[in-house]
């Protein structure tokens, strides 16, 4: 099976950065339909955090499906989801002890968002140049890394500002640790000068790793 063969059937909305066709993983590694193994550095965006098929998940994943695949969650609720909830709050510090359950990280986003600017009653975020948070319209308009993911869907979002990465190893301004002198600091001020007042922001959204 060649990906080229396909690939007019798939939107090119989603780029890829290989024409891999995967079959199996197992661990950190992944099979090819030709049989060639890859080492997975991405592990689905860091979700699979024990690795491809992890005999506990597989096993817990095809008990699930054994007994109950998918209910409408609007409509009635799973045993296994409240006990999750129950587990998360003990867990989580603070107050934070309830849980919204996503479809995954662009919803998540949206929630994050839609949770801070109501909490607050204030209009804006803060986002990050070089950052990726899905492709909602909410998450399109908090991400900086590409200016074709927000192509033809101007106007997006309002009060959304921008401000740089505080990455040391590639320093967007091109110092060291060494000569570092907190521009990133600085031109966060600067918004908060220029462009919106810090009284006025809801949320600052930041990956611990960019994506």
């Amino acid at each position: 099976m060649k990906y080229q063969d396909y690939k007019e059937y798939l939107s090119p909305v989603l780029a890829k950065a290989s024409d891999l066709v995967m079959k199996s993983g197992k661990g950190c590694y992944m099979t090819t339909v030709e049989g060639e193994e890859y080492l997975d550095f991405v592990q689905s965006i860091a979700v699979n955090a024990l690795g491809h098929c992890h005999p506990k998940v597989t096993e817990a994943a095809k008990g699930q499906i054994d007994k109950l695949i998918s209910g409408s969650f609007n409509l009635v609720n799973y045993e296994e989801t409240l006990k999750l909830a129950e587990r998360i709050s003990r867990a989580a510090p603070g107050e934070l002890n309830v849980t919204f359950f996503s479809n995954g990280g662009a919803e998540a986003t949206d929630g994050a968002i839609k949770l801070a600017k109501s909490a607050t009653g204030r209009p804006g975020i803060i986002s990050f140049k070089g950052s990726f948070h899905g492709r909602t319209v909410a998450a399109t308009a908090v991400t900086g890394s590409n200016s074709k993911y927000r192509k033809n869907y101007e106007p997006m979002m309002p009060s959304v500002y921008f401000t740089s990465y505080p990455y040391c190893y590639r320093c967007p301004y091109g110092t060291t640790c060494d000569e570092c002198s907190l521009q990133c600091m600085r031109e966060l001020n600067e918004i908060f000068e220029n462009l919106i007042t810090p009284d006025s922001v809801a949320a600052i959204i930041m990956e611990p790793v960019q994506g």
